[in-house]
């Protein structure tokens, strides 16, 4: 990464006069250049929603995209969602693969989730999907039980070596040291930068979506990811 920036860096001081755009997820925010004018893209409006959906499945069909602006009308859910760039795209996937949205809220989130965290990335780990959602589930229901929307970076990375003590026994024996099974900084900007999932503000961190995050909390207290997690 600090070689792209610098790259970056190299390329507007030798195209002083020429407008440079940089993309990236707001979890990824606190590495702004200092020479750019940092800027969030705003939710997206019905009007801005029906031109994402046409344009995304216009090659295809322009029939299919038509029916997933009708679902989106009366799907609730699937509506707040949509309003983010990143979560329509999620949902346009959803939509592709099922041929509908669901409109039971914990699917709808479920569905999303494994979409988001399958796409491509540069970030490798050894983690599985299922685990990946165990652990954010972890650190959603942390937060729900202390009553806090914020969580600092130092206490990210406490949970989750926490978190990895309670992986099952046939992980631990292949380590022995559970806590190295996951990096931790990787992790962590696996989650920001490359999934948007937490979103960083100066040393601290959010989950970037209410509606997720909710049911990551739901989904901990049905199936604990670690023992006596709703007990305490």
């Amino acid at each position: 990464l600090a070689h792209v920036l610098n790259q970056i860096h190299d390329l507007s001081d030798r195209a002083a006069s020429s407008w440079i755009v940089v993309t990236c997820h707001t979890g990824a925010r606190d590495r702004f250049l200092a020479a750019f004018t940092a800027a969030e893209v705003v939710d997206f409006k019905a009007s801005d929603i029906a031109k994402f959906v046409h344009g995304w499945f216009k090659s295809e069909n322009l029939a299919k995209a038509q029916r997933f602006v009708q679902l989106l009308e009366s799907n609730k859910p699937a509506r707040r969602l949509s309003t983010n760039p990143l979560m329509l795209k999620l949902l346009c996937q959803v939509f592709q693969e099922n041929v509908t949205l669901p409109t039971d809220r914990c699917e709808l989130c479920e569905g999303v989730i494994h979409n988001l965290l399958k796409q491509p990335r540069k970030i490798k780990t050894s983690i599985s999907l299922h685990r990946q959602i165990d652990l954010l589930s972890h650190l959603a229901f942390i937060n729900y039980v202390q009553d806090r929307d914020w969580i600092s970076h130092n206490d990210l990375q406490q949970h989750i070596q926490h978190y990895a003590t309670y992986l099952p026994e046939s992980t631990l024996e292949r380590s022995p040291n559970p806590i190295q099974i996951i990096n931790e900084p990787e992790f962590i900007n696996l989650l920001t930068t490359e999934h948007g999932l937490l979103s960083k503000h100066e040393e601290a961190y959010e989950f970037s979506h209410l509606l997720l995050q909710k049911y990551l909390v739901a989904r901990e207290m049905v199936a604990p990811s670690e023992p006596q997690a709703v007990e305490d």
